[in-house]
């Protein structure tokens, strides 16, 4: 499996990982979980943290429509 590929699938479990565990979720039961070795994980990612901010910017900064900013600061309109 290609390096871009491996990273995908260590994001898309890792974000189901996280969100049956929490973030406190440990990564040896995450690589034990997708069937790589624990030192594999961090080829890919340097850190827990590193994951973690993936993680994050996939599940939530991807998602956000640039439009939204200008809904949200527009005090004419309720919320």
């Amino acid at each position: 499996m290609k390096a871009a590929e491996r990273e995908r699938v260590i994001l898309a479990e890792a974000i189901r990982f996280f969100a049956e565990h929490g973030f406190d979720g440990q990564t040896r039961e995450l690589a034990k979980r997708i069937g790589i070795a624990h030192s594999a994980l961090y080829r890919h990612f340097p850190s827990k943290e590193a994951l973690i901010e993936r993680v994050y910017e996939q599940v939530y900064v991807s998602r956000w429509k640039p439009e939204w900013e200008g809904l949200l600061t527009d005090r004419s309109r309720p919320l």
